[in-house]
């Protein structure tokens, strides 16, 4: 039988999964609607007047980075992207929840296989946010790792 202790642990990661995957598939679906109703143009259009008149240095580079990927296309790629991250998350959660045995192991193997690039991109601009969400995942896949191992040897030990 799961702790108690072990069992938060758990369910901690399945609301995380599951607050990450509505924020997602909402931001899908208001991306899809917008660009349908014909808005990615005049999204475009304000980004490039706002670059106008901003000052800080921060608000510059993020305008820029807008004004070079808020095209048409790459907006729709990018709401296909999120979606598909969305769904992705829903069912790492759902796996979760239904304490499935490969359930931890697909969370270990998706949240791990991003590592490489928060690494990437953490050595290009070092910032709290990156470090905050890189030892997030990184505590996510060891307590993951830990718990289908513990499983396992539990029922190994439940079969003798």
């Amino acid at each position: 039988m799961e702790s108690v202790d072990r069992a938060v642990g758990l369910r901690l990661i399945v609301l995380y999964k599951a607050v990450k995957a509505a924020a997602e598939v909402l931001l899908a679906v208001a991306g899809a609607i917008l660009l349908a109703a014909g808005l990615g143009e005049p999204l475009h259009g304000f980004i490039l007047a706002m670059r106008e008149h901003v000052v800080a240095a921060w608000s510059t580079r993020l305008l820029e980075v807008l004004v070079r990927e808020t095209t048409p296309g790459r907006l729709w790629l990018g709401v296909g992207a999120v979606a598909a991250d969305g769904l992705l998350t829903s069912v790492e959660g759902w796996a979760l929840h239904r304490r499935y045995r490969w359930g931890p192991w697909l969370v270990v193997v998706a949240t791990s296989s991003l590592v490489p690039f928060e690494v990437y991109e953490l050595s290009r601009r070092m910032s709290a946010a990156r470090v905050a969400t890189l030892a997030v995942n990184l505590a996510i896949v060891a307590y993951l790792v830990w718990h289908a191992r513990r499983r396992a040897s539990q029922r190994q030990v439940a079969q003798r």
